[in-house]
């Protein structure tokens, strides 16, 4: 015996047909042959033991038994540990026989008629019971009331065994007519025509099928209204490029899924086409696959493999190194039951889907791709799988140019959407709801309006663990979707419609339709708190310039009336009426009082003071006006600054919350928000997703419950969530609010699977819900008045600090007012000191020269002036004494 812990060089053998005349390698031989020498089956970890994978083929000179036999044996004279093929129907038997008897792991990848449960053989081909299961299920589905059945062999009857019992054809009338042994099969179509039959199930070889298709063409069976099902699971390998504009309608299966990413990157690796590989070459490269990672098992747990359906006790720590070398003799080999029981308990993906068997030992959860052949070539039309039937996609014929389905045709939609407020829900009722009618919210009302508009039905289904789908690796290096893109790419849904983000990755697996909601990221926080008010409050209605400017204005307006009032004579007023030549003159505006004056106007309260000039008048009536509109203002400013409260906030944006460290912040642990902040170039934005990482305590499961933290924080956590969610919240929960812009834009759509032909149905259909405003009024209804608490918004704190632009009309008319006053005053001082100059009969230079030095003395009483008393009676010898007197 030998331990795994050491290098092993471990040989398997595979056994396939004749090679062909220009030695070319079958199919299944040159996949085998890349599978063993590819990285994933041979790989060595460091620190750790090799196990050694090496192979030997052989090729069958003929399909006899004979020669399965020698071959066989020949193998076994090299140690090897299992088998594989061979792939014809008489070598099977032979070979199963001799592995059963040397307990060698037989590990077959044929269509096998009487596959049966083999002491240590696996066979990765479905069971003739489940393919003949899904051809039943198909005409079931389509209701064909009449069909002829075309068969090669027996093998053929045993694949269509089920659609000859009564339950699955009901009343149907089946023909059943076999072709025949020649290769000229034109009599045989030629009665079919006569029959008027228009169904056709065929089931041949992939080697007889071209030609059987060319004569039937021959004899006009493959024109329109002419339907055919061909049971043969390598038809999409065929050259059908004659028949794509025929009308007629070809519908097959195919085993491999082209759409799988796991698919595409083996087919890719081994530089083939998901159109050229045969499915035996398929299921030899699973195989292969499941083998090594069976060992692997061992390899990392020699003592013990459990699995949830079996649990295999190795009851030695190595595996039995005494392989049989002779078909005749008695040994076997005792490590072989182990491996192939292992085998058949373990589950991978490969490149027919899901690799998993019952307890039986047979292949279960098998999909089944419906093909159809179109004018574009070979299409997906539905999916069959053994545990919900058939699912079909609507042809696209059946669209018109609208892209609305036709009243005579309504197909059925499998639509899954996600129980996220207000998107889906579950609807309040006193009785229990079934089927659609157990959901509301607005994904539920826009799937209904597209329906109307595209007239098809739909079927809601729920997203169990509201996952809106993420790409996840697995340690073999399986890549798998999960959440809703998971159940459209496994085809458990048509359409996934919720808050699911259009982003690049998604669209690599799957199709969006056109917008129906834009948003972006932004920051879920409690409503901020109200401000204590200022001491200084009532200074808030003016800003700074404008209060600047009425100081400068009052104390301008004080000096400008102290020098009109000095300058105007009709301000010099005799002090003591009673006196009627008095020897001095007072003026009322001395520089207090002119302060006095101008404050008394602006407080609205006026003084005992009055102007009594002109100018002065004037310049008064400005300032009244001034102070009236500039009092008015400040009154009705003051009055919103005096009642308003201003929230404030602990941060106002992204960037101030990532700066900060009182504060901690969070998003949902999967999905685009978390992928936006780990995708960002911005600085703040990775320092903010590094911060989550380090504390995985701030992340949640669902918005709902980042909601939830946000609450019961009270200011000590703050979420990051779409725009869209936060308004419902903010709807819903009168404390929450949101904090500062989007971080980013995005929109949401509906997915469906690449290349579906109803997408330009519901793209077209959410272009003209957006057109006739259908989108906005579902908005407004599942976001401001469904459920809606009607969150009062406070609006005292809209008032604002009036600046220069909103009251600086006051002070150019002020300017003005002073200007024109300043005019008059000039022309009263003028025109009276041009009088005094001709009654005294001096210059009126002298006079104003005499007039600015008493100005400049600033007195606020001015002596009455009096002329010279020679000067007066020589100028003037007529003039009687009473004048003379006067004057003195």
């Amino acid at each position: 015996m030998f331990n795994l812990s050491y290098a092993l060089d471990m040989k398997i053998g595979g056994i396939f047909g004749p090679k062909k005349d220009n030695d070319e390698l079958p199919q299944e031989q040159i996949i085998f042959e890349l599978a063993m020498n590819s990285d994933f089956i041979n790989n060595v970890e460091e620190n750790e033991s090799k196990l050694q994978l090496n192979y030997i083929c052989e090729n069958l000179i003929d399909s006899s038994s004979l020669s399965a036999e020698n071959t066989v044996c020949d193998m076994l004279n090299k140690s090897i540990i299992a088998i594989f093929g061979p792939p014809t129907r008489d070598s099977i038997s032979v070979v199963k026989s001799i592995c059963d008897n040397k307990e060698i792991p037989h590990i077959q990848t044929r269509y096998d008629l009487n596959q049966h449960i083999s002491s240590c053989g696996i066979n990765l081909y479905p069971h003739p019971s489940t393919l003949s299961k899904a051809y039943a299920d198909i005409i079931k589905k389509w209701e064909w009331k009449n069909f002829v059945i075309i068969y090669e062999d027996n093998e053929s009857l045993v694949r269509i065994s089920d659609l000859l019992k009564p339950e699955n054809n009901g009343d149907a009338g089946v023909r059943i007519t076999q072709l025949p042994k020649t290769n000229n099969f034109r009599n045989l179509f030629q009665e079919i025509r006569k029959w008027k039959e228009t169904n056709i199930l065929l089931d041949c070889s992939i080697q007889k099928l071209p030609e059987v298709l060319k004569q039937a063409q021959q004899k006009g069976l493959m024109i329109e209204n002419y339907n055919y099902i061909i049971t043969n699971l390598d038809l999409y390998t065929l050259d059908l490029e004659q028949y794509k504009y025929s009308g007629v309608n070809i519908t097959g299966f195919r085993l491999i899924s082209s759409s799988k990413l796991y698919t595409q990157k083996i087919i890719e690796n081994y530089n083939l086409t998901t159109d050229k590989i045969l499915v035996e070459a398929a299921l030899m490269h699973d195989a292969v696959k499941l083998f090594k990672k069976t060992l692997q098992q061992f390899q990392h747990n020699p003592n013990e493999f459990r699995n949830d359906k079996v649990n295999i006790k190795f009851d030695y720590e190595f595996i039995d190194s005494s392989i049989p070398t002779y078909c005749y003799d008695d040994n076997s080999w005792k490590s072989g039951f182990s491996i192939i029981n292992a085998m058949k308990a373990t589950e991978m993906f490969g490149l027919t889907g899901l690799i998993k068997f019952d307890n039986e030992g047979y292949r279960t959860n098998i999909e089944l791709q419906i093909i159809e052949l179109t004018e574009n070539g070979i299409e997906e039309k539905g999916i069959w799988n053994t545990s919900k039937g058939v699912r079909m996609i609507p042809h696209k014929q059946e669209t018109n140019q609208s892209g609305t389905y036709s009243r005579n045709f309504m197909p059925t939609f499998n639509v899954i959407i996600s129980m996220t407020r207000p998107y889906g829900m579950l609807k309040p009722s006193p009785v229990k709801l079934e089927g659609n009618d157990q959901y509301e919210g607005f994904a539920v009302d826009l799937i209904y309006e597209l329906s109307l508009l595209g007239n098809f039905k739909y079927k809601l289904k729920e997203q169990k663990d509201g996952s809106n789908g993420e790409e996840k690796e697995y340690p073999n290096g399986t890549k798998i979707w999960d959440g809703m893109i998971g159940a459209l790419l496994n085809y458990e849904a048509d359409i996934a419609i919720a808050d699911l983000t259009i982003s690049e990755k998604r669209e690599t697996v799957v199709e969006f339709s056109l917008p129906f909601m834009n948003l972006g990221i932004a920051i879920l926080y409690i409503t901020p708190q109200k401000e204590n008010p200022s001491l200084f409050s009532f200074l808030f209605p003016f800003s700074n310039v404008v209060w600047l400017l009425v100081i400068t204005a009052y104390i301008g307006m004080s000096l400008q009336f102290y020098i009109m009032a000095r300058l105007s004579p009709y301000e010099w007023r005799n002090p003591y009426p009673c006196i009627e030549n008095p020897e001095e003159l007072e003026n009322q505006f001395t520089l207090s009082n002119s302060f006095w004056y101008t404050i008394g106007a602006l407080m609205q309260q006026g003084s005992e003071i009055a102007p009594i000039s002109p100018s002065t008048r004037i310049a008064a009536g400005f300032w009244w006006f001034f102070t009236l509109i500039m009092v008015s203002s400040y009154t009705a400013n003051l009055a919103a600054f005096l009642t308003v409260e201003n929230e404030v906030s602990p941060f106002n944006n992204a960037q101030e919350l990532a700066k900060q460290d009182k504060i901690v912040y969070g998003a949902k642990k999967s999905g685009t928000t978390k992928n936006f902040f780990k995708e960002s170039k911005v600085p703040e934005y990775q320092h903010m997703y590094n911060f989550m990482m380090k504390n995985p305590h701030v992340m949640t499961d669902s918005n709902e419950e980042g909601v939830k933290r946000v609450i019961d924080g009270k200011g000590n956590y703050a979420f990051l969530m779409e725009s869209s969610a936060i308004e419902y919240e903010k709807e819903q929960h009168c404390e929450l609010a949101q904090i500062g812009q989007l971080l980013d834009n995005k929109n949401y759509g509906i997915a469906m699977r690449k290349k579906t032909q109803y997408s330009s149905t519901i793209s077209n259909g959410v272009l003209v819900l957006q057109e006739k405003g259908v989108l906005s009024t579902l908005t407004r209804k599942w976001w401001k008045e469904k459920y809606s608490r009607n969150c009062q918004v406070d609006k005292t704190n809209d008032a604002t600090t009036l600046k220069l632009g909103n009251v600086g009309g006051v002070f150019l008319v002020l300017i003005a007012g002073v200007g024109i006053a300043f005019l008059v005053m000039l022309f009263e001082l003028l025109t009276n000191l041009r009088n005094k100059a001709r009654d005294e009969n001096v210059p009126l230079q002298e006079e104003l020269t005499r007039e600015i030095k008493f100005i400049m003395k600033c007195r606020s009483v001015k002596p009455t002036h009096k002329p010279d008393e020679k000067s007066l009676l020589s100028n003037h010898s007529e003039t009687n004494n009473s004048v003379l007197c006067e004057w003195k």
